[in-house]
């Protein structure tokens, strides 16, 4: 309870309850055609951290997202991952 878990803006619905579900909060980070943007997560957690806030991993549909379809470069999921190590968070990969 009261950690924070990073998602697209818009994402599945059910991952979104399931989050909720274990006393968490989801956090909306900007995205465009290929998902989650980087920068946007970057600066996010730079925040977080600044607050100290118990923000713990990212939520990611990285191919067909829903509802977007967006689908990620494999530039970008490593810039995400290097993010993801940088700030010591867990990534949950949605493949289905």
């Amino acid at each position: 309870p009261g950690d924070v878990v990073l998602t697209e803006d818009h994402t599945y619905s059910a991952a979104l309850s399931n989050i909720r579900g274990v006393g968490a909060t989801a956090c909306g980070i900007a995205a465009d055609a290929q998902g989650i943007i980087p920068e946007k997560l970057e600066e996010r957690c730079r925040v977080l951290a600044e607050k100290k806030a118990s923000f713990v991993g990212i939520y990611l549909i990285p191919v067909g997202a829903n509802p977007s379809g967006a689908v990620m470069s494999e530039e970008r999921i490593k810039r995400i991952y290097d993010i993801a190590s940088k700030y010591d968070l867990w990534i949950m990969e949605d493949c289905a």
